[in-house]
């Protein structure tokens, strides 16, 4: 439903402030003739020396930096009203999901699914793509709980490492205009020339769905076995109307 811009930040902040059922906060995207300082940040609250503070990861499509404030110095609406489209914020009794239209305005969803809180300081390095995607399973990079296979951890990395290029590329392409802002009825299309085992057709896909980017992609490869193989993960996966795969374009 849509509904006004600053009820939709202000409800957003206040679920921010309450670090005791805060989960997460999550900002991608970017907002009609709007620049965003990270092409990702996420928050959340973390104990650290039995103080509980808010830890900020930025991710700017190649690095991610992180840092921590404390709650009486953390302000939430100055992260909620960067410029990002957007806005997830998942807390112990549910979440609050923010979509800013070209229109600027707010499309909200709330669900009540609980979700647990997670504390910990420590993690692990923020990947552009969670290992437990459907489609690296598919593809044999992980297995059947989601762990990326020892054999097959260059790979994986080599996955990341394209999607860390492509990002910040795809994005002053978009800023500078010389790519049209992709939209529902006019997505972004890709192509990719000889996709092979399409690792990096389905992981471009998947993470641009993943930061809501419309997109489609397309898949080209003359060998009538690889196409397919990629086409039944693609319906097996149930995104065979954005990707699809092609003998020649």
């Amino acid at each position: 439903m849509a509904t006004q811009l600053e009820s939709a930040l202000d409800s957003a902040a206040k679920l921010a402030l309450d670090s005791k059922t805060l989960v997460r906060i999550v900002l991608s995207g970017r907002r009609r003739n709007m620049s965003v300082p990270f092409e990702r940040i996420d928050i959340r609250p973390v104990l650290i020396k039995d103080e509980l503070v808010y830890q900020i990861m930025q991710n700017d499509g190649r690095v991610t930096t992180t840092k921590n404030i404390t709650q009486k110095d953390f302000n939430p609406m100055s992260y909620l009203d960067l410029g990002y489209a957007n806005i997830l914020v998942e807390h112990m009794a549910g979440s609050l999901s923010i979509r800013i239209t070209k229109k600027g305005e707010a499309q909200v969803h709330e669900d009540k699914v609980a979700r647990e809180q997670n504390l910990e300081h420590d993690r692990k390095k923020t990947r552009l793509l969670d290992s437990a995607d459907p489609f690296l399973i598919e593809v044999g990079i992980s297995d059947t709980n989601g762990k990326v296979k020892p054999t097959r951890a260059d790979k994986y990395l080599q996955v990341e490492e394209f999607l860390r290029l492509l990002v910040p590329t795809l994005n002053s392409a978009i800023s500078a205009k010389q790519i049209a802002e992709p939209t529902t009825s006019k997505p972004l299309v890709i192509a990719d020339l000889g996709c092979g085992n399409a690792y990096l057709t389905f992981a471009v896909h998947q993470y641009l769905k993943s930061m809501d980017i419309p997109v489609h992609v397309i898949g080209i490869d003359i060998r009538p076995e690889s196409l397919k193989r990629n086409t039944e993960i693609a319906m097996k996966l149930g995104i065979s109307q954005s990707i699809e795969f092609k003998a020649e374009a």
